[in-house]
């Protein structure tokens, strides 16, 4: 076989290599472009799962304080109710030693006297644990068409 049908079957083999190496250059440039991009968004990606994470852990950290502070209040309300509490058996042993030295009538005074400051240290109690700072009040008025709150129904 004469060698210019080698040489000719070569060189456009020859020549379809290297537009082949050229194309598998070229795809491979462009895959370590789209990884470099890739691995971009993985990163942003990562530092913004971080960032909410981050952010996370201040609203648990500011709802734990909150319920802290929220707990103590309770437990100076409970306190401050106690307090409450030992004036009024004072104010109704008071009474009942009187009851024993006097009257029925003279009693009966007597305990409608002590109501009114056993009264004044509910409400007083009811206003100092309001949220809002604001009392709830124990009104008896047909004017006032709210619903009475819990405590004030055992007063009257």
């Amino acid at each position: 076989m004469p060698s210019h049908y080698i040489e000719g079957g070569l060189k456009p083999a020859a020549a379809g290599v290297t537009a082949l190496a050229a194309q598998t250059a070229r795809a491979t440039a462009e895959i370590s472009v789209q990884t470099a991009r890739g691995q971009g968004v993985t990163a942003g990606a990562v530092g913004a799962v971080g960032v909410i994470a981050g952010r996370i852990r201040e609203v648990i950290g500011a709802a734990v304080e909150e319920r802290a502070a929220a707990t103590q209040e309770i437990l100076r309300d409970v306190a401050r109710a106690a307090t409450g509490t030992g004036e009024v058996t004072r104010n109704v042993a008071g009474a009942a030693a009187a009851s024993e030295e006097m009257g029925a009538a003279q009693a009966l005074d007597a305990a409608n006297g002590l109501s009114r400051p056993s009264e004044h240290l509910v409400r007083r109690w009811l206003a100092s644990s309001r949220p809002s700072g604001r009392p709830e009040t124990c009104s008896n008025s047909d004017a006032d068409r709210r619903p009475r709150p819990r405590a004030c129904r055992r007063f009257g």
